[in-house]
């Protein structure tokens, strides 16, 4: 799991404060600040079903399967 977490410590409530969260995620996943199209996929394919309320995860075969993809590692 790469991320979760519950309401008291994320609000979940506005645009903002989705791409906010979106943002944090996608940084540390992708190793680089994230896209606006990033930000648009995770919203439009992993977020979508998120509640104000409940329990939230991400994980990393999400992030793959929406296609996308970390930095390669420095060697």
């Amino acid at each position: 799991m790469l991320a979760s977490g519950p309401r008291a410590l994320l609000d979940w409530d506005t645009t903002p404060d989705w791409a906010t969260v979106a943002a944090v995620i996608l940084h540390h996943w992708l190793g680089a600040p994230p896209s606006q199209d990033d930000l648009q996929t995770f919203l439009n394919q992993i977020a979508t079903d998120w509640q104000p309320g409940h329990p939230w995860t991400v994980a990393d075969q999400q992030l793959q399967a929406a296609g996308l993809t970390p930095l390669p590692a420095n060697p």
